[in-house]
């Protein structure tokens, strides 16, 4: 297994929770960040913009969050400056009946999308094809 860090930005404890339990039992990642507010998680990006090594290759990520939502999150991911080319697999997850699948296709970094609750074995698969990508 090659060094991966996957990162979950949500607001729902108990998604987090359970995701990082299963990526931690099937040991498909060396480290999992937990953000529970997207401004958190941009802050983590920030000030490891330069390190490479510390950035996720897979983030999951709550479309429906207060302060700032998922939209907003990628939209200032994808305009932070890295030295280095830097696109990690994003799946957006939401609990949501409905999502506005034209403008997920703005956004060059979503690879997908997950429907809570989500079956853990869609999320293993989804982390497990990200390394094809990446």
């Amino acid at each position: 297994m090659c060094s991966k860090v996957i990162a979950i930005i949500d607001d729902d404890e108990v998604f987090q929770l359970l995701t990082k339990k299963m990526i931690e039992h099937e040991n498909i990642a060396d480290k999992v960040l937990q953000f529970s507010d997207p401004t958190s998680g941009l802050s983590f990006f920030k000030t490891n913009a330069n390190d490479f090594s510390k950035l996720p290759s897979v983030i999951f990520l709550d479309l429906y969050m207060p302060q700032m939502n998922g939209w907003q999150f990628l939209s200032q991911l994808e305009n932070l400056h890295f030295p280095h080319k830097y696109e990690p697999s994003v799946f957006l997850v939401s609990g949501a009946d409905s999502i506005d699948f034209e403008k997920m296709r703005k956004y060059r970094l979503i690879k997908g999308y997950l429907s809570k609750p989500v079956p853990m074995t869609k999320l293993i698969s989804l982390i497990e094809s990200a390394e094809v990508i990446n």
